[in-house]
């Protein structure tokens, strides 16, 4: 098991938790049914978020009597009922907080509940403040029941990995405290942008987001697009993004179709695929050697998703698009011209079926078009 170093215990302001990682990633992996072995209240922003992806989530509501005498016989009589009321063919279980305190056994507690469909375990660790350590063990304990490859689970483990060390090194995680930041004006931002296409100047556009945030930012590139042609602009567009459906778990990769479908709709031809969607903390070193081996005078670099993980901010002229008011801070910390806020960006990507219209895609849009 991957081990964080001590220096970031130090975080003052509030992390992603264990316990919402390692259901996003037994999401990924299929899981039909999400069992919560904890108070009924646990993660409840999550699991709510969850169900817009069509993954129901349960809780075995653990109460003050079984903190105190145990809580097995109610996570038994949850997942029969779940086999009972779902029929899923892939169960998905996940320890709490207050599973963790009493020391329940929840191994043994799926055994003797005698489920007939597999099911994947995932003792977290609540009191990690690496957030990737939910997903890293849901991913062992996934490889251990045959349901992904070992290869697969290493592969995603050292993305998940590198993409730690990039939160402490560039992103949230960099210091004890970070402030909020609200973002910079989508208007100015666009007529800037708006400005750069009528100059003629070029323009580089790097994606480089997260799974199913992609289905957001992927828009920002098909904006710009739209306004360069409806502008007759005679700017070079150079396009950079890990839309990679060659790599990942069926649901990553149905990601990466829907992009390059609404990509060629537009007229968009990648210059540069730097992999896949769940790859976001190596692409973004690579679209960063891309623009600048280019060799070009950007009339404006736009990067969307995890801009801190593309290193690009000391260029001239560089545009962040990303989410989370302590993320924005520390993208205009770091040295990005224009930091723009997406708002609730991974709500309104849950359960998409195609790209949705971001928000500073659509100030593009209405400034150029109408």
């Amino acid at each position: 098991m991957y081990k964080l170093n001590e220096e970031s215990e130090r975080i003052l302001h509030p992390r992603p938790s264990p316990i919402a990682a390692a259901m996003y990633t037994l999401r990924d992996l299929g899981v039909e049914v999400i069992v919560l072995h904890g108070p009924a209240g646990c993660n409840f922003r999550a699991s709510r978020l969850l169900e817009r992806d069509n993954v129901r989530v349960v809780t075995s509501s653990l109460d003050q009597k079984s903190v105190i005498f145990g809580g097995e016989p109610k996570l038994i009589n949850t997942l029969r009922e779940v086999e009972r009321r779902f029929n899923p063919r892939l169960v998905g279980v996940v320890g709490t907080c207050c599973a963790a305190i009493i020391g329940e056994d929840i191994e043994k507690a799926v055994h003797h509940a005698g489920l007939s469909c597999k099911t994947i375990v995932v003792n977290c660790d609540p009191y990690n403040p690496d957030n990737v350590d939910g997903a890293i063990r849901a991913l062992e304990s996934a490889a251990a029941e045959g349901i992904i490859t070992p290869e697969e689970a290493k592969r995603q483990k050292d993305m998940l990995v590198a993409a730690n060390v990039n939160e402490r090194t560039y992103g949230t995680a960099r210091e004890t405290y970070l402030d909020t930041f609200a973002g910079d004006d989508h208007k100015a931002a666009a007529r800037f942008l708006i400005g750069r296409l009528e100059s003629g100047d070029p323009l580089a556009l790097v994606l480089n987001a997260k799974k199913e945030s992609s289905l957001l930012y992927a828009d920002v590139l098909c904006a710009v697009k739209e306004a360069h042609d409806a502008l007759g602009s005679a700017s070079r567009l150079f396009y950079v993004a890990n839309a990679s459906g060659s790599v990942g778990l069926p649901k990553i990769r149905h990601y990466s179709s829907i992009m390059l479908n609404a990509f060629e709709r537009v007229g968009i031809t990648l210059d540069h695929v730097t992999g896949g969607p769940d790859e976001y903390s190596v692409t973004g070193r690579r679209a960063a050697e891309m623009v600048l081996s280019e060799g070009a005078e950007w009339g404006a670099i736009v990067v969307c998703g995890l801009p801190h993980a593309v290193p690009l901010w000391e260029k001239e002229n560089t545009m962040a698009v990303a989410t989370g008011s302590r993320a924005l801070f520390a993208l205009k910390k770091l040295g990005y011209g224009i930091v723009l806020d997406e708002g609730m960006a991974h709500h309104n990507v849950l359960g998409a079926s195609d790209i949705v219209e971001s928000r500073f895609g659509s100030t593009i849009r209405s400034m150029v078009m109408g």
